[in-house]
């Protein structure tokens, strides 16, 4: 896994190949109720081993995770998980310890993970400075679905910004298409 990060393998990819490692382990663990002894909870020494997250299937990851192992180790868990109920798992997380919002600190960690939340949280994120924008509109982390971008977008100019060359430069062109034309005003 480390390898085709390091050589940017699209997440698209690598969310197609966790899915398929994992498919034998969902059947094996489906009625895991609690963290299994031969697992452990997840750690920051568990995260810094290459091959997290194999070995975990959804339930058994939402058991072993703690909401402030999430917090602690946010940007590592963005960066290595790749399966979108493992992501769910990351926001509800997140929502456990933050049922306010984000900050924009952490929405631009998100990544990937970004792109399975729901439009309820996606509006509890603060998304005020070009940084944060910039980060969530990466290509590299996946696409939007169009009302989640123009929902974004529409925040970051309800914090009072406006779209400048470089706004626009993140935002990017399959989103912008996305923006109704009274928000492309703004």
């Amino acid at each position: 896994m480390k390898r085709l990060r390091t050589n940017k393998t699209m997440k698209k990819k690598l969310k197609k190949l966790f899915k398929e490692c994992t498919m034998s382990l969902r059947s094996k663990r489906s009625t895991v109720n609690a963290c299994p002894d031969s697992l452990g909870n997840i750690t920051q020494v568990t995260m810094s081993n290459d091959a997290f997250p194999f070995g975990y299937e959804t339930t058994t990851f939402n058991h072993c995770l703690s909401a402030q192992v999430v917090v602690d180790n946010l940007a590592s868990l963005t960066e290595k998980v790749d399966d979108d109920n493992m992501q769910k798992v990351i926001l509800e997380k997140l929502h456990q310890e933050y049922p306010k919002g984000l900050s924009d600190q952490q929405v631009q960690v998100l990544g990937s993970v970004s792109r399975v939340a729901s439009m309820v949280q996606i509006n509890k994120w603060n998304i005020t400075t070009v940084d944060t924008l910039a980060a969530l509109m990466d290509n590299g982390s996946g696409e939007w679905d169009s009302d989640k971008a123009k929902v974004i977008v529409t925040k970051f100019l309800s914090a009072g910004n406006s779209l400048g060359a470089s706004e626009l430069n993140s935002i990017g062109g399959p989103n912008l298409c996305a923006l109704d034309l009274c928000v492309a005003r703004h």
